[in-house]
């Protein structure tokens, strides 16, 4: 199935790649057969975002909400480009609307994101989950690299960078970003456990993504 690259992050030392399905506006997570993420040189992750492949797609076993997106790319090769998918995923903003937001982070994931009272970091608190855990996110106010420079905050509130691009100081409001959540943390037994919410990229005008 033809699928666009959306994003690439960093996942311990390999490389996450979500995409989307033309034919049907799919958001998807692509895994490899073994299960794993994507050696940053393989041919799927040095062909960056905004390559254009058909892929073999395979349900995985074991997708539950929020991880819906996940598919097994077991085999496929690169069949096209797209010069700014910023543009592309705007034309199609209509038909990805149940991934596609607007406003500050509370508009996220079906208005499920909570804020940790200690830092005000955004997560999802498991047992609360939603049917997706990627999504596009057009910002209502500036986001603000924090000092530590793997997060960037949105008014009092943060989420973690996890893109590959180096971060900027300043993300201006309205611009298109895409988000995800991590997968399931458990801090302590005591604790309930959540998903982290992350800022996978931004996408600039006439870029594929930064």
């Amino acid at each position: 199935m033809k699928t666009l690259i959306v994003s690439m992050t960093r996942c311990q030392t390999n490389l996450c790649v979500g995409g989307i399905v033309l034919e049907n506006n799919r958001s998807v997570r692509l895994i490899r057969p073994n299960g794993s993420y994507w050696p940053e040189d393989s041919p799927l992750c040095r062909a960056g975002v905004g390559a254009i492949w058909d892929l073999d797609l395979r349900p995985v076993d074991d997708a539950a909400p929020p991880f819906v997106e996940d598919v097994i790319a077991a085999r496929g090769e690169r069949v096209d480009r797209v010069d700014s998918v910023r543009a592309f995923l705007l034309e199609r903003r209509e038909q990805l609307h149940r991934i596609f937001w607007q406003g500050g982070l509370e508009a996220l994931y079906q208005g499920r994101v909570r804020f940790q009272t200690s830092n005000g970091k955004a997560i999802i608190y498991a047992g609360d989950e939603p049917d997706m855990s990627t999504g596009f996110w057009i910002p209502n106010e500036d986001l603000v690299l924090a000092e530590d420079g793997r997060h960037y905050f949105c008014g009092e509130r943060q989420l973690a960078y996890v893109g590959l691009a180096d971060p900027v100081a300043r993300i201006n409001a309205g611009t298109l970003c895409r988000v995800s959540l991590a997968r399931l943390f458990v801090p302590h037994p005591d604790v309930c456990a959540r998903y982290y919410v992350q800022l996978s990229c931004w996408y600039g005008e006439g870029d594929a993504a930064a």
